[in-house]
């Protein structure tokens, strides 16, 4: 018999080996919906924004019999839940990586713009 430890981390383990198929899943349901890759980053980030909404979401890639162990298996439960919360995690990472980036670039941008003013403007009194 296992330890209730080795069991949630078991139960993880399996989720996680999931997750890319469910994802794969996911990006093609909304690219036969017609989203294009704006409409996703905005649905990922803005729609599914808060952690209840992303665990709705996830719970698609559970199938009936494990939804109801939700209810009764304190360890499925448990393991559920760190699953859950390690995506959230990854997933508010990435948004914070993506948001530095932009933040990156647009200050490269306006850095180039302002550098170039005088290149652009011609020969001042030369």
């Amino acid at each position: 018999m296992t330890k209730p430890d080795e069991t949630v981390s078991l139960y993880v383990n399996q989720f996680q080996h999931r997750l890319p198929m469910f994802d794969r899943m996911h990006q093609e349901e909304m690219r036969a919906v017609k989203h294009d890759a704006v409409s996703r980053l905005f649905s990922d980030y803005r729609v599914f924004g808060d952690k209840s909404s992303y665990d709705a979401l996830l719970r698609g890639m559970l199938s009936d019999e494990e939804r109801q162990r939700l209810q009764i298996d304190p360890d499925f439960t448990r393991a559920w839940h760190l699953f859950v919360d390690m995506c959230w995690l990854k997933k508010r990472l990435t948004r914070a990586v993506l948001m530095v980036g932009l933040f990156i670039l647009a200050l490269g941008a306006i850095a180039f713009f302002v550098w170039s003013i005088p290149h652009v403007a011609g020969p001042r009194n030369r």
